[in-house]
């Protein structure tokens, strides 16, 4: 048949339900009005196993400002190209929720990327933007709700503050060295360099803090030598450990009890992975339609790797050009090498993006 578009309906949608992957389906609802009309929520059956897509350094920092910039589909393992000028080399860049923030001197800007839908945040009114931005995070997805938050970490100390839609200033939070911080059951989570996990009620005007537990197993780590992350995971609220050694690193997983404020060490993640990053890490359940491996922890080398590698005097001439993406395989203990991207600019990182898939 030479007029695609004029498929009957019934086949159209029975093809719909058989595409496993949102970027195909994306693609599909692309085609025509009456693919589209297919294509809707209700006929995609598979987005409970969407796996995360890589972002590479923007291609600004190796070739002019294009509007281009590269992805990875975990799903396929093939460099998928979009235009996406809302990624310059004058913003700094995060992923939360499926959004695209970008942070310049205008201040923060959400995008997402999949239905072209942009808001304006607060600007920098209370802060020196020579500040260091180290992660923004979003309570929820803002197709969802109208109201959300968005913390960030910034500063060399590992400072936290937060807006809401419409603030005119940031809400500072009190303490230093936060390492990673999430949003779980309500309230944000943040752990620090002292592995103490504080949870944080922004609900109404003034924020409270409560200090849900400290993980005294790892009261004899060094932070110099680690990096921390904390993230939800199938209903519970995990935190990672990777510490550096050598040129490999080592991981321990953590249940946190936030009710009794217990940790217990994880051994098995059973058919989850986890995708772990300095500015997003994420947990996705693998099924055997993934390409990814369940049990296992895929995880980016970042500027703090590298620094530490550089100070101890360890870093061959490989590891000042390459970065990496390595999977640690919670039940051999054994690192394999994922992908690796030849970029010496330790400003432009690999990040994980997490799909905000909404159809109408």
């Amino acid at each position: 048949m030479s007029k695609w578009a004029e498929l009957d309906d019934d086949v159209l949608v029975e093809i719909a339900r058989r595409i496993t992957w949102s970027e195909d389906f994306i693609a599909f609802r692309c085609v025509c009005s009456s693919w589209q009309s297919a294509a809707v929520k209700e006929n995609f059956r598979f987005q409970s196993i969407q796996t995360p897509w890589l972002m590479l350094p923007p291609r600004s920092c190796t070739i002019p400002d294009d509007g281009f910039c590269d992805f990875i589909p975990l799903s396929k393992g093939q460099i998928f190209r979009t235009m996406l000028p809302e990624i310059r080399s004058d913003r700094r860049h995060f992923w939360s929720k499926g959004w695209l923030i970008t942070i310049n001197h205008e201040g923060i800007r959400l995008f997402n990327p999949f239905t072209r839908s942009e808001i304006t945040f607060t600007s920098f009114r209370n802060f020196d933007l020579s500040d260091y931005f180290y992660k923004c995070f979003l309570s929820s997805n803002p197709m969802m709700t109208s109201y959300y938050t968005i913390m960030i970490i910034y500063d060399s100390f590992g400072k936290l503050a937060y807006a809401k839609p419409g603030d005119k200033t940031w809400t500072r939070i009190v303490g230093i060295s936060y390492a990673d911080v999430t949003y779980y059951k309500g309230k944000y989570y943040a752990i620090d360099a002292n592995y103490i996990i504080t949870a944080i009620d922004v609900t109404s005007d003034n924020p409270s803090m409560i200090q849900v537990t400290q993980i005294q197993q790892l009261s004899t780590f060094r932070w110099d030598y680690e990096r921390l992350y904390i993230l939800e995971s199938a209903g519970a609220l995990v935190v990672v450990v990777r510490k550096l050694e050598n040129i490999d690193s080592q991981f321990r997983v953590f249940d946190i009890d936030v009710s009794n404020g217990t940790w217990t060490e994880v051994k098995d993640l059973g058919n989850k992975a986890l995708f772990l990053g300095q500015y997003s890490s994420l947990s996705v359940e693998i099924s055997h339609v993934s390409h990814c491996k369940a049990n296992c922890l895929y995880f980016i080398q970042d500027r703090a790797e590298r620094t530490w590698y550089s100070y101890m005097r360890r870093v061959d001439e490989e590891m000042k050009t390459f970065k990496y993406v390595k999977i640690y395989n919670m039940q051999e203990g054994s690192i394999e090498k994922y992908y690796e991207w030849n970029a010496s600019n330790l400003d432009n990182s690999l990040m994980w993006m997490e799909q905000s898939f909404q159809i109408d």
